[in-house]
């Protein structure tokens, strides 16, 4: 695989993850979050364990506990993004939580930073920068909603994904992509078992899930699509592409969520954002900032720049 074969795999993904609300929304919320998160991790495992049983059963006795403890550290890095996730989403506005979930990626350079005092370069924080911007655009820059407990925690979401986003990009160079997403997987789905029980012996509740058409279409397509295809890609992808710029591609789910929610209001009873030329200049910034982040066409584009100055001088 190559850079891009890894990017267009993100773009995928990214795709993958921007449409998931519309199923998300037409399931309802008359269900257990920590039991939806558990049945749709069970869902990603099988199909891993399907996938990569030849695999698993040749090189079982080359696992060694620095992979078990990579999986096991992924998986917690992922459930804590869930579960801050879940609690700022019941009372944050939907585009506020998704402007707040899409800027995780500011946290990257500063986790490099405190890792091993690894400075951004230019082109990443100029992307960064107009990535932000965007997300301000697209979110009407609603200032006041970000000092609530719920948005504290949509951050406290970001931070963890930000660390689970680079420790993936850092492991996959040390640690097979195969065992990484099933320790990954295995670990997230023990947790939100255990979660999940917890949270019916406090309450008192069965642990039910709806029946529903709706409801099991959404966990069949999280859990295949989400946990299955999702983590095997980016595991694999991010050998080849750096923590923030797999962050920036990933920041596009914003956009492409605003434009495919029409076209699949059409097909399912959900509510869909309006496409406005303020929105659609967010996402043209977001398309900016990922080609500044990319080290070859920043290069070219300050070259041309440079060259053009240089011109000027010569001809005065």
């Amino acid at each position: 695989m190559n850079k891009l074969e890894a990017r267009s795999l993100l773009v995928l993904i990214t795709f993958f993850a921007s449409i998931q609300y519309v199923f998300i929304g037409a399931a309802g919320d008359d269900y257990s979050p920590f039991g939806f998160l558990c049945i749709t991790n069970l869902i990603g495992l099988v199909m891993m364990l399907v996938l990569f049983a030849g695999t698993l059963a040749a090189d079982f006795y080359r696992i060694t506990k620095r992979d078990i403890m990579h999986g096991l550290l992924l998986s917690l890095e992922l459930t804590g993004f869930n579960a801050f996730t879940l609690i700022g989403v019941s009372g944050a506005g939907a585009t506020v939580s998704a402007c707040v979930l899409s800027s995780y990626f500011v946290f990257i350079p500063v986790i490099a930073f405190i890792h091993k005092s690894e400075k951004p370069k230019k082109n990443i924080i100029i992307a960064s920068v107009i990535t932000v911007i965007e997300l301000g655009i697209v979110g009407g820059f609603d200032v006041g909603s970000f000092f609530d407990l719920h948005t504290l925690a949509l951050i406290a979401a970001d931070i963890c994904f930000a660390l689970y986003t680079f420790s993936v990009g850092k492991y996959t160079t040390d640690t097979s992509p195969t065992f990484l997403a099933m320790g990954q997987m295995i670990g997230c789905f023990v947790i939100t078992l255990i979660l999940w029980i917890g949270e019916a012996v406090v309450t008192g509740e069965t642990m039910s899930l709806p029946d529903s058409p709706a409801f099991i279409i959404c966990v069949f397509y999280v859990g295949i699509f989400l946990k299955g295809v999702y983590t095997i890609a980016q595991v694999n992808s991010q050998r080849f592409i750096s923590p923030i710029e797999t962050s920036l591609i990933f920041s596009t789910e914003i956009v492409m969520t605003m434009l495919l929610s029409p076209l699949l209001g059409l097909f399912l009873d959900v509510p869909k954002e309006e496409i406005t030329p303020v929105r659609m200049l967010g996402g043209l910034l977001v398309i900016v900032g990922i080609l500044i982040a990319d080290d070859n066409i920043f290069k070219k584009l300050t070259g041309v720049v440079g060259s053009k100055k240089k011109g000027f001088i010569r001809r005065s």
